[in-house]
């Protein structure tokens, strides 16, 4: 009798829950388009374009560098998702997995140009944009140029639609040393699920959340590939629904089980002093 419910039992986790996920599938890219924006320590920078940098920054307006404040910085990344969708497609079919994950790594790397503040603990986020159709441009920090994203156009490319994705902690004690990697975890918010399960572009906006923060950390255009700016996916297959048959089965093994628990009682209750 023991081994007839175990095996009812083992039936009914099958119905209840279907087949089971098989392992999981990873799939990483760096970033197609990036670029700071900033303010400059008077306001005189905020009409430059800096996406050909080789770096990229964020900074509150308590960042400085040698006793001087250099101006706020706030950067932009976008990156193509086509191939996590056709990589998870092909690992399980199409609509057939859900996201388990996602991570960015940054690489931390020191302020070797006059623009930029010097690196400083303090928070910063992470925020998926509605709208990342900005132009990288090819400004540097030697060379400024006007033809992509600028401190006054960022605006723009803002809404209260955007979803944070997570507010970190950068330690100059622990992550402030040159090229050091770090991945940080993002939530899997509505937009950027559905940019990943469309296979479309998710761009992210990275900005100071305390005003001590400045970070500094490498572009797409550094050049040292394994120091640019990666976005990690983890994918899972999804529970397969179960056949007309198999479900056919189930109401059975129910009906069965049902039927003997219903007997057992019975008999219990007519053996009863």
């Amino acid at each position: 009798m023991r081994a007839r419910f175990l095996t009812i039992g083992a039936a009914m986790a099958l119905c209840l829950f279907g087949t089971p996920a098989s392992s999981q599938t990873t799939w990483s890219a760096v970033s197609v388009a990036d670029a700071f924006v900033t303010t400059g320590p008077a306001n005189n920078l905020v009409a430059n374009n800096y996406g050909g940098a080789g770096g990229l920054a964020v900074s509150g307006p308590d960042a400085s560098r040698a006793g001087s404040f250099h101006g706020l910085f706030e950067s932009v990344l976008r990156f193509d998702l086509a191939g996590a969708k056709s990589t998870f497609d092909a690992a399980y079919g199409e609509g057939l997995w859900q996201v388990q994950s996602a991570s960015l790594r940054l690489t931390t790397t020191a302020a070797n140009n006059a623009i930029f503040n010097s690196n400083s603990t303090g928070l910063f986020s992470i925020s998926w944009m509605q709208n990342d159709s900005w132009i990288e441009g090819t400004g540097s920090p030697s060379l400024p140029a006007a033809n992509g994203i600028t401190w006054l156009s960022l605006p723009d490319f803002l809404s209260l639609a955007d979803e944070l994705l997570g507010t970190f902690l950068f330690d100059t004690a622990t992550s402030g040393g040159d090229q050091v990697h770090t991945n940080y975890s993002l939530n899997l918010t509505t937009g950027f699920l559905g940019d990943i399960m469309s296979g479309s572009s998710a761009g992210f906006d990275i900005a100071a959340a305390s005003d001590s923060v400045s970070y500094l950390f490498n572009s797409r255009s550094v050049t040292t590939s394994p120091d640019r700016p990666l976005l990690t996916i983890v994918a899972v297959s999804v529970p397969e629904p179960l056949p007309g048959t198999l479900l056919l089965g189930c109401a059975l093994v129910f009906s069965i089980f049902w039927g003997g628990m219903t007997f057992a009682g019975a008999n219990k209750a007519a053996n009863s002093p």
